[in-house]
Parts: structure tokens; C-alpha cells; sequence
């Protein structure tokens, strides 16, 4: 299922982001040893030399591109990642893989943040299907110590029953947000244009 979907991105993620289709990022991974994450590229050329970006990127960031802001709405950018869960450097279900210089700020900020490395790295978690998007700048670190709490909470009570429960919800998310997307347009153009009651034509008459 996800190399037709790869195909059909191809041309467009090309076209529009003028950098190679994937993505790729050395990230501290089980017991801290790093390894090269893949994604599907949502930003412009270059926006990968872009330090910020380390800390977390906003949707209508204007080097996202606009197929690149449904990928990452949809999480459907992620879905390289199935090759890393092939090589087992990561898992199906665990704490988000994130870029070293983000790792540093919240290590440094949130005490036992590198408990999250007691397992491996996952495709999906509680915060991708609960926390909707990233809050930067001063708000950082308060947004991912509420990460971190759903992260903690899924390692001490890892098991096969929880995996299966957060891959359901995240199945359900992606439909949702793809379907959202898909329906938005029509929603726009069908939209009526609401006429004016007789008692506000008067007044606006008056």
C-alpha cells in the first residue's frame, strides 16, 4: 500500500519542494545510539540547513510546501519510516524520533527525558494521535513535557494490547484527516450564501 502512494507523490513533492523525495536525519534512537530516519520531504531546498527547524516546524510555516502540509497533517510523511521498522531500529508503536538539537533542549529541561530511550523509537504514539501540532518557541518545552508524560505512561505499560489500541486510533486519525482534506473544498464551494431576513433589509434600507 505505501509504494503506489509513494509513486503518486513522487512528482508532486519533487516539483514543489526542488529537493530529493525523501527525507533523511540522523536521530538518537534505542539506548541513545543514533540511526537515519527517512521521511517523505515536506520543506523547501535548503530547509534542512535551517537550525529552528531542529526545535519543530508549524504547518503554515512558508517552507512547507502545500503537498507538504498534507503530508503532515495526515502523517502520511512518516510512512518511510516502515523501512526503518524493517531494520529494527525502530517499532511500530514508541516515543517519536527527534532531531538532535530538540533532544539537547529537552534533556536539558526535562528531568529523565532520556527514559524515553529504554525503548525503541515508534511509527506512532499517544502524541500523534492527541497533541495536534507543535507549539514552539517559549512553549516548547511545556508541550513536550505533556508529550513526555503520555511517552512515560506508554513505557511502563507497554504491551502488545496497548500497541493495538494506538495503531487503531491512529488508523482512525489518518482517515479523518484525510477525509477532512478531501472534503474541505467541496465544503467551500457549496457553501450558500446566506440571504439577509426581511427585518434586516429593512434596517439596512433605512
Amino acid at each position: 500500500l505505501a509504494l503506489p502512494l509513494m509513486a503518486v507523490l513522487y512528482l508532486p513533492v519533487r516539483l514543489s519542494a526542488r529537493a530529493p523525495f525523501f527525507f533523511r536525519q540522523r536521530r538518537p534512537g534505542f539506548m541513545g545510539r543514533e540511526f537515519t530516519i527517512w521521511k517523505v520531504t515536506t520543506m523547501r531546498s535548503g530547509s534542512d540547513k535551517v537550525a529552528r527547524y531542529e526545535k519543530g516546524v508549524t504547518l503554515d510555516d512558508p517552507n512547507v510546501t502545500w503537498i507538504g502540509r498534507i503530508l503532515r497533517d495526515t502523517k502520511l510523511d512518516e510512512l518511510p519510516q516502515l523501512w526503518n521498522v524493517v531494520r529494527g531500529e525502530m517499532e511500530l508503536v514508541g516515543p517519536r524520533p527527534i532531531a538532535p538539537g530538540l533532544n539537547r533542549l529537552l534533556a536539558a529541561e526535562i528531568p529523565g527525558f532520556n527514559h524515553r530511550y529504554l525503548v525503541k523509537p515508534g511509527l506512532t504514539n499517544v502524541s500523534q494521535v492527541s497533541v495536534l501540532e507543535n507549539a514552539l518557541g517559549d512553549k516548547t518545552v511545556a508541550d513536550w513535557k505533556l508529550r513526555f508524560e503520555g511517552e512515560e505512561h506508554y513505557i511502563r505499560n507497554k504491551s502488545v494490547s496497548y500497541d493495538l489500541i494506538l495503531i487503531a486510533l491512529t488508523a482512525v486519525f489518518v482517515v479523518r484527516k484525510a477525509l477532512a482534506r478531501l472534503l474541505a473544498p467541496r465544503r467551500r464551494r457549496g457553501e450558500l450564501v446566506r440571504m439577509p431576513r426581511p427585518a434586516e433589509r429593512s434596517r439596512r434600507s433605512a
